[in-house]
């Protein structure tokens, strides 16, 4: 297949290569249009050919200049998320540190320029589970945004939403509720009560309120967010998975499964015509599903809901990773309900490895997976012994 290459992107290349200073306007704006390219290239869901198209920009810069230019670093920035996109975090997450460590090799006061490297470094550290470091990093975001800008401007927001994300990571959702608050505060000042932001703060509040128990208010805030993705994007539109799932959640938080299971059934719908049968959030969708079944009696449906989602988490990021015990969880509470202890004890003891690794012993997830691994030893030695 014949790469498109645009002629802006080889003027990019050539005023980089004859080694033009870093303020050259000219090199400048093809750089800018060259990223403008992955965008549209994205747009039209062709993610591997934007990554082809924008390494090889990167790649015949000369050296000197992929470490000085300021367009390069945001070249990187853009490629480690086309990467994550495609699930590959371990190249992404290279490519963040690179970005973290070229930005302290520049020597310039921490600022602006190096916001958009903490909040990706920062997601990315939230997705590998290691929550410790991703809330330092959404910490020192949060600082130099509120230096930069004003305390109550919606950049703060950006960085406030990531700081939710990793607190509920560690287990602090009484402070991740603060935050969420702060952030909900902010947006809505900026853009109003209807706008895609909103919806995602909104979202993050409802899962602080699921997992405090508070499963009334969870539904109200998450059917708010549902509301204003559709009327932004539409009921058809992908963006609105992310949405009904929180919304599933909150509804088998009050014990709605019947109400659960459809919502998540439709974001499984959504998001299999749109990235397919084997992307991360399909399993994300898959685990609400079952999850709901498995409440409502359909035990064996939920157990192969449960495997297949299992499934493309370790496709996607091998057999031990922060995502993989929700999977690991749900097929064990299906094995205990279909008398299979040995098996859920033997599920469960890799849930609870894997949770340890990221957690450490004391972490509210760690507690939850040692309980379900001590029911389901509990129920085998009573089953041996009738047995």
């Amino acid at each position: 297949m014949t790469k498109e290459f645009p002629v802006v992107a080889l003027l990019c290349l050539l005023f980089i290569s004859c080694g033009k200073g870093e303020n050259d306007s000219t090199a400048e704006h093809a750089l800018h249009a060259s990223y403008e390219h992955v965008d549209s290239l994205c747009d039209e869901d062709r993610g591997r050919e934007a990554i082809e198209f924008l390494e090889e920009v990167m790649a015949n810069a000369p050296p000197d200049q992929r470490e000085t230019h300021p367009s390069m670093l945001a070249g990187l920035l853009r490629l480690a998320s086309l990467w994550k996109d495609a699930g590959e975090y371990a190249r992404a997450g290279s490519l963040y540190n690179r970005c973290l460590l070229l930005s302290a090799k520049s020597g310039s006061k921490a600022g602006k320029e190096e916001i958009p490297i903490l909040r990706a470094l920062a997601e990315h550290y939230i997705w590998a589970g290691e929550c410790d470091r991703a809330e330092s990093l959404c910490l020192e975001a949060v600082r130099i945004s509120e230096d930069v800008f004003k305390k109550d401007d919606p950049e703060v927001a950006s960085d406030l939403r990531l700081h939710v994300r990793a607190l509920l990571c560690r287990g602090k959702v009484d402070a991740a509720q603060s935050v969420a608050w702060r952030a909900l505060g902010l947006d809505e000042k900026a853009y109003g009560l209807k706008h895609q932001l909103v919806a995602e703060d909104l979202d993050l509040l409802a899962e602080t309120m699921i997992a405090l128990d508070d499963c009334d208010r969870a539904i109200e805030v998450a059917w708010r967010s549902l509301g204003i993705g559709e009327e932004i994007t539409g009921p058809q539109d992908r963006s609105v998975s992310p949405h009904l799932v929180v919304l599933s959640k909150a509804h088998l938080c009050r014990g709605k499964a019947q109400e659960a299971e459809g919502m998540a059934n439709r974001a499984l719908i959504l998001d299999e015509k749109a990235i397919g049968k084997d992307h991360p959030d399909v399993a994300r969708d898959l685990i609400a599903l079952g999850e709901a079944r498995l409440v409502l009696g359909k035990t064996q449906e939920a157990s192969d809901i449960a495997r297949r989602a299992l499934g493309i988490l370790e496709k996607t990021f091998g057999t031990v990773h922060p995502r993989i015990p929700g999977a690991l969880e749900l097929l064990a509470r299906c094995s205990l309900e279909l008398g299979k202890e040995e098996e859920a004890a033997h599920v469960l003891r890799r849930a609870l490895t894997c949770r340890k690794t990221y957690h450490g012993d004391d972490h509210p997830v760690v507690v939850h997976t040692q309980r379900l691994l001590d029911l389901a030893r509990t129920s085998h030695q009573s089953s041996s012994r009738n047995g």
